[in-house]
């Protein structure tokens, strides 16, 4: 079997300053970065990719886009937000920063209503809407700063597929040769078409995240307007029920390996190696599957960008996929 996954990292803007981390973490088999774009300025994105081209030679640069989602705004005083059961929360339409006592989401008022369920983080903090403006905590959790948001009981509202933030990154990632781009919360293929408008004539490779509903509804006409497939499973599965990602996955591998393009897999590859340096049987069979499948790469996300241990990430996923493919 010809060795073709390849790993691929979550780093932040510090990380991607640190020639000693990156050369740990080269030597341990990672092949890709991703940089998420909606956690960095184009002042920072441009540092970073300079950085990386410096001190790791040859390793493919993938850009998140922030796309038409809905994300918590940064805290006061930088901290993280502790969130208690029961706990009562207030729910503003702002840009302003959060504290325990009050979350802002910036766009989310066409859904605040009584009965709505906000999903914070890939699942990680559940709240309950008791008035328009008011929530309580149906699961508690850290809140970080710039967490994703999902909704239910309702659909997401009508934003627009780039925004003005998403418009100036992509011109950046063109003008700084990044590899690919995937555009985050697709909806349909005309989100894609929109996105490939601002990438211009960039040789730059357009993948489409697979994380909402409509995004698993619409997948053949999305991959047809694109490069690729990006299963987030994250957010997926907030989106739809958690016993259909398995599924969902199966066919974006068969979609992707019949016309002969890009498929990456993401989200909670090794997520107890945040804290743990052991990995668990389940999550390497998670791997071995999903080399099996025939992605391209496997995305490591929290585990490299805030985990405990990002260069053991790097190798276990790498020597797993190896022994994969032997």
């Amino acid at each position: 079997m010809t060795h073709r996954t390849k790993v691929m990292a979550t780093l932040t803007s510090e990380q991607c300053a640190d020639a000693r981390l990156l050369a740990s973490l080269c030597a341990a088999g990672m092949k890709g970065v991703r940089i998420n774009s909606a956690h960095v300025t184009p002042q920072q994105l441009e540092a970073m990719v300079h950085s990386l081209r410096l001190h790791a030679p040859g390793v493919a640069i993938l850009m998140d886009t922030k796309g038409p989602e809905l994300r918590t705004t940064v805290h006061e005083h930088n901290a993280d937000i502790p969130l208690s059961l029961n706990q009562s929360v207030i729910i503003r339409d702002s840009d302003a920063p959060s504290s325990p006592a009050c979350i802002s989401i910036p766009g989310i008022r066409p859904a605040l209503r009584e009965g709505i369920e906000l999903i914070l983080d890939d699942g990680e903090i559940h709240l309950r809407l008791t008035a328009s403006d008011r929530a309580i905590v149906t699961k508690p959790g850290l809140l970080g700063e710039r967490k994703s948001v999902n909704l239910v009981g309702c659909e997401m509202p009508p934003l627009p597929a780039v925004s003005q933030r998403d418009s100036i990154n992509l011109h950046a990632a063109a003008q700084l040769g990044i590899d690919m781009v995937a555009h985050s919360f697709v909806r349909s293929a005309d989100d894609i078409i929109q996105v490939r408008a601002h990438l211009a004539e960039a040789p730059v490779r357009l993948l489409a995240k697979i994380e909402t509903r409509l995004a698993v509804q619409h997948m053949d006409s999305i991959l047809d307007a694109c490069d690729g497939l990006l299963m987030a499973r994250g957010d997926l599965g907030t989106q739809i029920s958690p016993f259909a990602i398995p599924a969902v996955q199966r066919r974006c591998a068969e979609l992707c390996r019949n016309a002969s393009k890009s498929f990456i897999i993401a989200t909670q590859i090794l997520q107890s190696m945040m804290h743990s340096p052991e990995p668990t049987r389940a999550e390497l069979s998670d791997i071995a599957l999903g080399t099996w499948q025939g992605a391209d790469y496997m995305l490591l996300c929290g585990e490299t960008a805030r985990g405990s241990f990002p260069v053991e990430c790097v190798k276990v996923t790498a020597d797993t996929i190896c022994c994969s493919e032997s």
